[in-house]
């Protein structure tokens, strides 16, 4: 049986060598880039030792930095939180925020143990913390436990936040 000349099967082959390819294909360089991202944020949270007497271990993603511009994201700074609490034993939550455009920044948390938990209610606690202390959150993400907010009102919210869960 002869296959017709304009046969699928060459370019099919051709695909299946292209993915034997060890090198890093366009789509992957953006993944990468965002998990270097993600690292960088996560190792300079581990260096930054912070408050021991809070209820949660907070970091900031600073701006101005390399990785701010990726990881200012509800997903990627997710998988920061739990780089971090992975990192110090996942027995405090982890709250993060990063910059945002217009003077805005996005808060995110995880509980102490999110392997074993299937709930994360930081999403209410923040909107208890923000409506005792007047802060302006907003949920314009998917994820439940992230608000954005004005930068200027993220320490009143940390102070509320603090106060609510100590």
């Amino acid at each position: 049986m002869a296959l017709p000349s304009e046969s699928p099967l060459p370019a099919a082959f051709q695909q299946a060598l292209a993915s034997l390819d060890t090198s890093c294909p366009p789509e992957a360089a953006g993944a990468l880039a965002c998990l270097r991202a993600v690292a960088a944020a996560a190792a300079a949270a581990l260096q930054d030792k912070g408050s021991a007497a809070a209820p949660f271990r907070y970091f900031k993603v600073h701006e101005g930095t390399p990785e701010a511009n990726i990881v200012n994201e509800p997903f990627w700074l997710s998988v920061a939180c739990r780089w971090v609490s992975l990192a110090t034993g996942a027995t405090r939550p982890v709250v993060a925020s990063a910059p945002r455009p217009a003077a805005r920044c996005l808060v995110l948390a995880i509980p102490p143990r999110y392997t074993s938990e299937t709930r994360n209610l930081f999403g209410a606690a923040f909107e208890t913390a923000a409506s005792r202390c007047g802060v302006e959150a907003t949920r314009e993400h998917f994820a439940p436990a992230a608000v954005t907010l004005p930068a200027a009102q993220l320490p009143m919210l940390l102070d509320a936040l603090t106060a609510l869960l100590s």
